[in-house]
This record gives structure tokens, C-alpha cells and sequence, in this order.
């Protein structure tokens, strides 16, 4: 089933695109945007009460453009929000607040298009073959959802490490790495899951 494997792989690496920020994000509110604890969980709200509010949305926009389109168009909102970020200066709350909230409204579409082509796709693989593997290809799904979670967290804090982020006594360089690691490896990510959808 090529349809599967390639939503498969799109889920996979959308994943670690979702992934390496929310390992980082903490981190980077802290050293790069120097924002106190107070502001963080502000931040933290508006990105989900954001997804949560757009699902209506996306679902609303699928239904004319079809998931894939529509899913695609979220991921591009959300490449434009975080190409922003390396650009921000310190304490660019209000600016990095919309920032969350683009990005936020992007997760929305993430936790809704994704699942439901994968049930078309399961849907054509019960046509093509002939055969009951729906456990077998939901199995596969949540084996690469965990999969690109475990290796976001131990690929993103060893390698702003490895490119000298120190949280002890940060340097320029070391935040600056771990600014574009935060933000651009993303976006890498997210542009090549639009290229497989």
C-alpha cells in the first residue's frame, strides 16, 4: 500500500517537525527570548487553545480542498510563523505570542487530517488487497508517532550541545544554535512532509 507508506513516513517527519521545538521550547523561551516564568505558560496556553479553537476550521477548509491540500496549507503556516523566530529580538513577547498562536492553529490541523487519511488509506488497502490489516497499519501509525517523539528529545538536546548551547553560561553562538535548531530544522522537516503529501 504506497499510499500508507508514504502518509506514513509524511506522519513520521511531520512528527520530529512538531517534535525538536517541543523538546526545545522551554529552552529557548528561557536563554533566547529571555522570557521569566511568569510569560511561559502564557505562551504555552495560547498554542493550544489556538489548535484547539482551529479544528473546526481545518475540517470546515478539508471538506473543499480536500485533507491533503488543506493539511499542506497548514504546514505552510506554520514554515512562515517559525522562519520568523530566528529574526526576533529578546523579550519579542507580543510578536512571539502570534508566533504561538499561528503555530498553535497549524497543530490543530496536525492532530485531526493526518489520522482521518489514514483512515482513507486503510480504506483503499481493504479495496486493493482484499485483506483486514487495520490493526496491523494503525499499529505501524503509533509505533511512528512514539518513535519520532523519542528521537526529537535525543536528537535536539544533544545536538545544541554539540554546537556549543551551554544553559550553564550560554554564549551568543551556543544561543544562536539553538535558535535556528528550535526554529529552522523545523521548517527543513515540515517542507519535506509537504513534498510527500
Amino acid at each position: 500500500n504506497q499510499l500508507f507508506l508514504r502518509l506514513l513516513s509524511a506522519w513520521f517527519c511531520n512528527g520530529l517537525a512538531n517534535g525538536i521545538p517541543a523538546a526545545l521550547f522551554l529552552i529557548y523561551l528561557e536563554h533566547s527570548l529571555l522570557a521569566g516564568p511568569e510569560i511561559r505558560a502564557i505562551f504555552i496556553l495560547i498554542y493550544f487553545v489556538a489548535a484547539m479553537c482551529a479544528i473546526p476550521i481545518w475540517l470546515y477548509l478539508s471538506h473543499y480542498f480536500g485533507k491533503h491540500r488543506t493539511w499542506c496549507f497548514a504546514m505552510i503556516i506554520a514554515c512562515l510563523a517559525f522562519i520568523i523566530v530566528p529574526l526576533m529580538p529578546e523579550r519579542s513577547y507580543i510578536l512571539f505570542g502570534f508566533i504561538c498562536f499561528f503555530t498553535g492553529s497549524a497543530l490543530g490541523a496536525d492532530l485531526i487530517l493526518p489520522p482521518a487519511m489514514q483512515a482513507d488509506v486503510v480504506d483503499y488497502d481493504r479495496l486493493k488487497f482484499s485483506r483486514e490489516r487495520v490493526g496491523q497499519q494503525f499499529a505501524f501509525w503509533g509505533m511512528a508517532t512514539k518513535f519520532a517523539l523519542a528521537i526529537s528529545v535525543g536528537l535536539a538536546l544533544p545536538v545544541i550541545g554539540y554546537f556549543g548551547f551551554d544553559p550553564a553560561s550560554p554564549t551568543l553562538s551556543g544561543i544562536f544554535a539553538l535558535t535556528l535548531i528550535y526554529a529552522v530544522l523545523p521548517v527543513v522537516l515540515k517542507v519535506i512532509t509537504i513534498c510527500l503529501i
